[in-house]
């Protein structure tokens, strides 16, 4: 894209609702980090991780959807990447169901261990909270500028 908006995210150059978005999910993930230092009230971090999850998968979601038209070929892949590690926890989540299957979550969704965040056991892998939420983050800030090469298509839908 050569109409360079300076001194922005480049991802508010691919969205302004995916760059409000992403702030939010910035915002939420320090505050997680912050809660995750001493878990007095585990349910109010999970409800948070909960929203964070839905949050930065479906921003990430939109953003492997329209890949092809608006992100480089490098671009495309590190979202497919975080899209797919993502979807390991957002299914149990949203879904209550284990990824790529119909049986329900159950005992699968556990959480396993707290160390510095929650660690669940799914699938027999384990996710930690606030290890997810720094990679999530460290990929919405991994963006430059010529990354960008198309904006979301905005508009009315047609029939």
């Amino acid at each position: 894209m050569s109409d360079a908006i300076p001194d922005l995210h480049p991802l508010l150059r691919f969205s302004l609702y995916t760059g409000i978005q992403v702030d939010a999910i910035k915002r939420l993930g320090a505050e997680l980090d912050q809660l995750s230092d001493s878990v007095s009230d585990s349910s109010e971090y999970y409800w948070k991780f909960w929203f964070w999850v839905l949050g930065a998968y479906e921003t990430v979601r939109l953003m492997a959807e329209h890949r092809k038209a608006c992100l480089s070929a490098e671009a495309q892949e590190r979202t497919q990447a975080m899209k797919k590690k993502l979807s390991l926890i957002r299914v149990p989540f949203a879904k209550q169901e284990l990824e790529s299957s119909r049986r329900p979550v159950y005992a699968e969704l556990s959480i396993a261990d707290f160390n510095h965040g929650l660690v669940f056991c799914i699938n027999g892998k384990s996710i930690n909270s606030t290890q997810l939420i720094r990679e999530t983050i460290e990929f919405f800030d991994s963006f430059r500028d010529d990354e960008i090469v198309a904006r979301l298509p905005v508009g009315l839908a047609t029939k």
